[in-house]
């Protein structure tokens, strides 16, 4: 599965690839460390350490607590399942759909 980035819209929307393996995980924000890097080029609308994407018996989502919620369809959440068509909005901007 994969995120794609569906606002704000762009011509080069963003994609990331989400962990597919048990045991793999991949955080998202802006911090040059991250593995899902969201450029802040237009400030800081992301914390530098959004959420984690983590697979297990299922792909979940988990926020990392920091001062910008993660929502999933709408609703802020501190962990979350994801399967296809869900929406995940990031920090102040950001919105991906999950896609296969």
């Amino acid at each position: 599965m994969q995120l794609v980035q569906i606002f704000p819209e762009s011509d080069t929307p963003l994609r990331f690839d989400l962990p597919a393996a048990v045991g793999e995980h991949a955080i998202m924000g802006d911090d040059a460390s991250v593995k899902m890097r969201i450029p802040h080029n237009i400030g800081r609308i992301v914390a530098r350490r959004q959420c984690a994407f983590s697979m297990a018996d299922q792909l979940i989502v988990v926020d990392l607590h920091s001062s910008l919620p993660t929502y999933v369809n709408g609703e802020a959440i501190t962990a979350c399942p994801l399967r296809v068509g869900d929406r995940i909005r990031i920090g102040e901007v950001y919105e991906f759909l999950v896609v296969e």
